[in-house]
């Protein structure tokens, strides 16, 4: 399944593959959502990296708003919290 563009006015970003496709099921072809890119995290030669690359993948984003600069309105990060909901919290933000 395509991420979608990096330069779709919504972007989402999640940990893994099947987060990607719920995600994108749930928003694109149960309610219709379209101005939207769902995409898992991303590290240099790898596909989904989980957590350890949320950083990275925020970056990536970063640089299209810079080049771009009225294309991206807004970022939402969507990661599980296992169960350690207070530990996951803090590591993400």
């Amino acid at each position: 399944m395509d991420d979608g563009p990096a330069s779709a006015p919504y972007q989402i970003i999640c940990e893994g593959s099947a987060d990607r496709v719920f995600i994108n099921r749930l928003l694109r072809f149960r309610w219709g959502v379209t101005d939207m890119a769902v995409r898992c995290t991303h590290a240099e030669g790898r596909g989904c990296a989980g957590r350890g690359a949320l950083t990275e993948t925020l970056l990536a984003l970063d640089a299209v708003r810079t080049t771009q600069p009225r294309a991206v309105r807004g970022i939402a990060v969507v990661f599980d919290s296992d169960d350690k909901p207070e530990d996951s919290f803090k590591a993400i933000c």
